[in-house]
C-alpha cells in the first residue's frame, strides 16, 4: 500500500484559499482589462476616422487587430486553463500521483473552503485528543511502575511481549512466502479466510499478525492513511478517532495492548529521539500510504522490517509474488528502501 497521494491537495483548505485568492485576482483582470481594451479600440477607431495619413491609418488598423486578438485570447483563458488541467489530469491518471488539478480549481469556492476547513478542524481535534489520551495513559503507567517498584519485571515482560509479537510476524511472513502469496489490496477480513485466497497488502499482513496474537478480533482491519495529514483508517468504516461504533470498538481493542503514538516526523528524526522501538507498528503519510513492523537493526546496522508492500515482491509491483520474509534497507532491487525521509503519522507500541 505504498502510494503517492500528495496529501489530497485539492481538499486542503489552506491550498484552496490560495487558489481562491488567485481566482478572484483573475476575475478582476477579466473585468477591467476588457474595459481598457474597448477604450483603446475606440481611440484607434477615432484616430482612423480623423487621420488622412495612409501610414498612420495602417498602423492604427494593425493596433486595432492586435487588441481585438488580445481581447479574444483573454476571454478564452478560462477555457484554455480547463483544457490544460484536463490534459495534465489525463496524463497523470495512470500514475500514482493523485492530484486532480481541475478539481483544485473548481473546489476553490467560499462554500467548499468553509466545508473543508470544518473537516480539517475536526481532524486536528481528533489528533489532539488521541495525543492527550496517550500522554495521560503513559503518565498513569509511569506512576504505577514507580509505586510498584517492579521496573525490572516490567522491562522483562515487555521484552518477552515484543519477542513473541515479532516471532508471530516472522512465522506469518514465512507462511506467506512459502505459499507463494502475491500483493493486492482489498482481501479478506480474517487470517483464516485470507489463507484460502493467497494475497494481501501491507496493512492486512500487520492486522493478520495482530489477530493471531489476540490483539485484534477476527475481521478487524486498519491502515495508515496518507491523506488528511496522516490518520489511522478503519477499513470500511472511517477514521479510528471518529464516533462510529466500529471505530470506537477497534480503538478500545487497540488500547488494551498498545500505545497509540502520534508522530508526524521522519524515521530518521524518530531514531534520533530514540522513539523508534523494535516491534513498533509504523504508519506513514506525506506521499507514502504504508504500514509495516519495525524489526530492529541487523548485524551490519541496517534497519529491518516485516513489510508486505510492493517492496517484498519479486516484480516490485502489484499482482506479483512475495519473495522476502524480511526487508533490509539498502539491499535489493535498486536499493530503493532507504526510509530515512519517510514521514510517520502514528506508531502502535506494545504495552506491558
Amino acid at each position: 500500500m505504498l502510494i503517492l497521494n500528495a496529501m489530497e491537495i485539492c481538499n486542503n483548505p489552506n491550498i484552496l484559499k490560495i487558489i481562491y485568492v488567485l481566482k478572484n485576482a483573475l476575475n478582476l483582470i477579466f473585468l477591467f482589462v476588457p474595459i481598457v481594451l474597448v477604450v483603446l479600440l475606440t481611440m484607434d477607431f477615432i484616430k482612423n476616422i480623423a487621420s488622412s495619413n495612409d501610414d498612420e491609418i495602417r498602423k492604427n488598423v494593425q493596433n486595432f487587430i492586435k487588441r481585438i486578438a488580445a481581447t479574444i485570447v483573454l476571454f478564452l483563458v478560462p477555457t484554455i486553463t480547463n483544457l490544460l488541467f484536463g490534459i495534465v489530469d489525463s496524463t497523470l491518471g495512470n500514475t500514482n500521483i493523485r492530484i486532480n488539478y481541475l478539481s483544485c480549481w473548481q473546489n476553490a469556492t467560499e462554500g467548499t473552503i468553509s466545508l473543508r476547513q470544518e473537516e480539517w478542524n475536526s481532524i486536528m481535534k481528533e489528533r489532539e485528543q488521541a495525543h492527550n489520551e496517550y500522554v495521560a495513559e503513559l503518565a498513569k503507567e509511569n506512576e504505577s511502575n514507580n509505586n510498584s517498584n517492579q521496573q525490572i519485571i516490567v522491562s522483562e515482560n515487555k521484552k518477552n511481549s515484543v519477542a513473541k509479537f515479532l516471532e508471530m510476524a516472522k512465522d506469518t511472513a514465512e507462511y506467506i512466502v512459502d505459499h507463494k502469496w502475491y500483493y493486492d489490496d482489498n482481501t479478506s477480513r480474517s487470517w483464516e479466510t485470507a489463507k484460502k485466497k493467497n494475497y494481501l497488502s501491507c496493512a492486512e499482513y500487520v492486522c493478520y499478525v495482530m489477530q493471531q496474537m489476540g490483539y485484534l478480533k477476527s475481521g478487524q482491519l486498519f491502515y495508515g492513511k496518507a491523506g488528511d495529514g496522516g490518520t489511522i483508517q478503519v477499513t470500511g468504516v472511517g477514521s479510528l478517532f471518529s464516533d462510529k461504533p466500529k471505530a470506537i470498538e477497534l480503538k478500545n481493542q487497540l488500547k488494551k495492548n498498545f500505545y497509540i503514538i502520534e508522530c508526524h516526523k521522519t524515521i530518521k528524526q524518530l531514531e534520533k529521539e530514540n522513539n523508534l522501538k523494535k516491534g513498533d507498528i509504523v504508519m506513514y503519510y506525506n506521499g507514502h500510504q504504508h504500514t509495516n513492523i519495525y524489526a530492529g537493526r541487523d548485524s551490519k546496522g541496517r534497519r529491518t522490517w516485516y513489510d508486505f508492500g510492493i517492496w517484498g515482491t519479486k516484480g516490485f509491483n502489484r499482482y506479483t509474488r512475495f519473495e522476502e520474509v524480511m526487508i533490509t534497507e539498502g539491499v535489493g532491487k535498486g536499493k530503493r528502501r532507504d526510509m530515512d525521509k519517510f514521514y510517520v503519522s502514528y506508531i502502535l507500541r506494545l504495552k506491558t
